[in-house]
């Protein structure tokens, strides 16, 4: 566990202390991480989307929410199982770096990072356009929108450093608004300013039958722009701030995309079953996002308020989206990746925020909007959509190998034998709407070589990442966190709350004796630390001496990371080319 809370008032003359491995970072409860996820789901956003959406794929195109509300629903089960097992910052980084390895673990950050900071620059640009919309200036030019942009990621930025307390207010409003906005207003259209019959939910937008060539076509995309439903990894993001993470992080990812798909199904039929056939559609300007159902049906006042309250909610999303990209800076220094680790993994003395990883992210958000021209706003997102999508796609790989291999251990959420069946339909799911989010059409990135902008922007981010993962694993990666030298002659401790052994993965029962290092944060159970022990000592033991150490039989996984925690500079080889070696 990250972050553990000394407490060594043991027994006394037991001469064992008890260990308190909960955060003292611990700040969101149930009840606010899920309206963090919720807000970050943005229902509310579905008024945006939907005249684009009925332009790109007809009124059918509705049939392509419940399917991707579905699918996705089911990668945010996988999700909940394993921040069950690793309640860690960073969600998907750590996760991949549990599964798969340091390198991996790098490169999902990596590209999570990069997604989150152009999302929220291209959030910030989204609410500086809807401002001047709502003040009746659709096109106010570039500068005066960058200007804007600017401004909002600053705000952003201050109240993500105020402190958890003003986080909390804010989503926990906009989540009630959400609701209540989402609710009411498709229940007004939908009874009284319905223009469709139901049936035309199931039709073209020339009302044919839907056919193969629909769902080829169209289907995809509205798939592609109804890609808005991310972000439900949210709690698991700021995991160490929450109570109880193994329980209420799984329930907050779970229940709060139930509840904002319930909301999106409900206001998309009522807004598709109200919106005009024909909305005209220019890539990149005002009219895509106007709120045109409700302008129509309810008049100018209602579509004002209505657009406000979509400016309400980008700006709180913009909000979640720049404190995720922190603590993917935060966690990613803590391990030691990131350049400048020193700095960016101190935590503020008062309310221990990442301010120097936000204040990163903001300077960055800050400079893009005055990078991105009208119709590059779209290209950056399709690439950062893309990056978000492999990085989702990496620890759920690593969870199926995990499975397959028989290595895997639960927390105390998990799936069951439901759990094989998800991952599979997980990946491939994310390798399909991965494609579908980069695919060169003209109708999103433009004509020309510039359909391929979305795929070099993240061919350019990949190659990046590369870099800077040869740089920090140089060395054999002696100087990271996973493959750094421990402090092996350590006093044994109780826990005072459960935890996860850092090398075997065993989840920590209370009132056991382990080993905390407070230099890496880490907790060892008592037979990995005895095997730990026995490498150090041992430089040359083989697997059948671990083994015979060992008292139990351990993975090949858990050898190899008992040889990294075993093992010192002074020993010669590394043994992660000795153990790769082997296989």
């Amino acid at each position: 566990m990250q972050d553990p809370g000394v407490n060594r008032a043991g027994p006394q003359g037991s001469g064992v202390g008890h260990v308190d491995v909960r955060s003292s970072r611990r700040g969101f409860s149930l009840s606010t991480v899920s309206a963090l996820s919720l807000v970050n789901l943005r229902p509310i956003a579905i008024f945006a989307i939907v005249p684009s959406v009925v332009a790109l794929g007809g009124l059918g195109s509705w049939i392509a929410f419940p399917v991707l509300l579905a699918l996705v629903l089911v990668v945010a089960l996988v999700f909940a199982e394993l921040s069950s097992k690793w309640p860690l910052e960073g969600s998907v980084y750590e996760w991949s770096r549990q599964l798969i390895g340091p390198r991996s673990g790098w490169m999902t950050g990596w590209l999570y990072l990069c997604a989150y900071t152009v999302i929220t620059t291209y959030l910030a640009c989204s609410v500086s356009q809807r401002i001047f919309t709502l003040f009746d200036d659709p096109a106010p030019g570039w500068l005066p929108v960058a200007l804007v942009a600017a401004a909002l990621v600053v705000v952003a930025m201050l109240v993500n450093s105020a402190g958890r307390s003003v986080v909390k207010w804010l989503v926990l409003v906009v989540a009630g608004l959400s609701v209540a906005v989402c609710v009411g207003v498709s229940t007004v259209l939908l009874v009284a300013h319905r223009i469709h019959p139901f049936s035309s939910l199931f039709q073209f937008s020339s009302n044919g039958v839907h056919g193969i060539s629909w769902w080829t076509g169209p289907f995809l995309v509205a798939a592609a722009a109804a890609g808005v439903f991310r972000g439900f990894e949210m709690p698991a993001e700021v995991a160490e701030e929450v109570r109880d993470p193994e329980r209420n992080v799984p329930r907050a990812i779970v229940w709060s995309f139930v509840i904002a798909s319930v909301l999106v199904l409900y206001s998309a039929i009522a807004l598709f079953l109200a919106n005009p056939t024909e909305v005209a559609v220019t890539r990149g300007a005002a009219t895509i996002g106007t709120i045109d159902a409700v302008t129509g049906a309810l008049g100018t006042g209602y579509g004002r308020a209505m657009s406000a309250m979509v400016v309400l909610g980008f700006f709180a999303t913009l909000v979640i989206a720049q404190m995720a990209a922190s603590r993917t800076v935060w966690s990613t220094a803590r391990d030691r990746v990131f350049p400048a680790h020193r700095f960016f993994e101190s935590l503020s003395r008062r309310d221990r925020l990442p301010l120097r990883a936000v204040g990163l992210v903001g300077l960055v958000a800050l400079v893009l909007p005055f990078i991105f021209s009208t119709n590059s706003r779209v290209v950056f997102y399709g690439a950062a959509v893309g990056a978000l999508l492999f990085a989702y796609l990496i620890p759920i790989l690593g969870a199926l190998r995990s499975r397959l291999s028989g290595t895997w251990r639960p927390g105390p959420w998990t799936l069951g034998w439901f759990g094989v069946p998800a991952i599979v339909v997980a990946a491939g799911w994310l390798v399909v709407v991965s494609i579908n989010a980069m695919w060169p059409r003209h109708s999103m990135y433009g004509l020309g070589f510039g359909r391929f902008s979305p795929l070099v922007l993240l061919g350019a981010a990949i190659v990046a990442g590369l870099g800077i993962s040869a740089w920090s694993f140089r060395d054999h990666g002696i100087h990271t966190r996973h493959f750094d030298h421990v402090e092996l002659d350590l006093e044994p401790s109780r826990l005072l709350h459960a935890g996860t052994c850092a090398s075997c993965f065993t989840v920590l029962t209370t009132d056991i004796d382990v080993y905390v290092d407070p230099v890496l944060h880490t907790t060892t159970c008592a037979h990995c630390h005895d095997l730990a022990l026995h490498v150090r000592d041992n430089p040359g033991a083989t697997d059948a001496d671990m083994l015979e150490v060992a008292g139990h039989d351990p993975s090949d996984s858990t050898l190899e990371r008992v040889r990294h925690r075993g093992w010192h500079p002074d020993h010669g080889a590394h043994p992660h080319h000795a153990w790769k070696s082997k296989q």
